[in-house]
């Protein structure tokens, strides 16, 4: 299959068409061949085109792709990263909005399904689609930290002001801390996320708050392996998951 082909299926089983986003969707960069291994990670950033070209991977499949916003203007870093990729003749394809929301193996979903958490709400409507779900669950909050530990992996901020055990769970991943108004809301007591921001300390404890910043490509890291699983079993195709020490 190559890359066009399977950028169109993909369109369609993410409902890409359907979906206001401010980056563009689905085939960001072609290349020749038939695609037999896909390198899947959250952001096309120069390392992982590295390791995407060590591992003789045609393309990249991403959450964070090489073109934002209607004006594209390749500056140095991006022409870079452009200029090693066509040198290789590894193609791209990236979904952002479209991946956060999918019922399957959106961002939020495999963030939920990381912790157990059966999903019983939405919170976060942005550009026509929610972005954030809720849920109920019996952790408690430093059984949701031991578990981030126990996976390697190390919050950046973490406010401890709401009710513990937890019950309910709000979960954005990427910039969530600009909903945590609507996330208590919803009842939830804890809030997962990627950022956070100056104000969010202050809102989560005169709301009784607990939040927990993973960093935002963290937060967003938890699709790769169910997309990986996906991708091999509907099209055959072995897809690799790249993971990398995030910075934030």
């Amino acid at each position: 299959m190559d890359i066009n082909k399977l950028s169109t299926e993909l369109n369609d089983i993410l409902d890409s068409s359907q979906i206001q986003d401010y980056c563009a969707n689905g085939l960001q960069l072609a290349c020749r061949g038939e695609i037999d291994k896909l390198a899947v990670g959250v952001t096309a950033s120069m390392e992982m085109i590295e390791k995407a070209i060590e591992i003789r991977a045609n393309a990249l499949f991403v959450h964070h792709g090489l073109f934002w916003g209607s004006n594209i203007k390749i500056d140095r870093w991006l022409y870079e990263r452009v200029e090693m990729l066509v040198k290789n003749n590894v193609g791209v394809i990236a979904y952002h909005l479209p991946l956060d929301i999918h019922e399957d193996f959106g961002t939020a979903k495999c963030l939920a399904d990381f912790f157990n958490i059966t999903i019983t709400g939405k919170y976060g409507f942005m550009r026509g689609k929610w972005l954030g779900v809720t849920g109920q669950t019996d952790l408690t909050f430093s059984q949701i930290i031991e578990k981030l530990h126990e996976n390697s992996i190390e919050a950046e901020k973490v406010f401890n002001y709401g009710k513990d055990p937890i019950e309910k769970i709000a979960l954005m991943p990427g910039d969530g801390a600009s909903f945590i108004d609507e996330a208590a809301l919803t009842g939830a007591t804890t809030i997962i996320t990627g950022e956070y921001n100056g104000p969010a300390q202050y809102i989560c404890k005169e709301l009784g708050i607990n939040f927990i910043a993973l960093g935002h490509e963290v937060s967003e890291s938890f699709f790769i392996d169910p997309v990986c699983k996906f991708i091999k079993e509907k099209f055959g195709i072995e897809s690799i998951g790249l993971k990398f020490k995030y910075l934030a």
